[in-house]
């Protein structure tokens, strides 16, 4: 899958600085793993828990996997 760099933008805008190599190598990862959808919700979910950190996105992120969260459960703010 081809990376978007607006992921990276939407990221930097959100945590009002630019990234560390290794935030961008994580964000790097989940698009290659993750729907940018699902990536979207966990960083609006971090922002609204004020804890814009790239280990607690990660720790969203991995939850829903574990749950099988869709898009369309994360949305309908199942998971949220």
């Amino acid at each position: 899958r081809l990376f978007d760099a607006s992921l990276f933008e939407l990221f930097e805008k959100e945590f009002r600085r630019p990234l560390t190599q290794n935030e961008m190598t994580k964000i790097s990862e989940w698009n290659r793993t993750t729907d940018r959808v699902l990536i979207i919700c966990a960083l609006r979910k971090a922002s609204a828990s004020q804890n814009l950190k790239v280990a607690y996105i990660d720790g969203i992120l991995r939850k829903w996997k574990e749950k099988g969260a869709t898009v369309e459960d994360v949305k309908s703010g199942k998971y949220i």
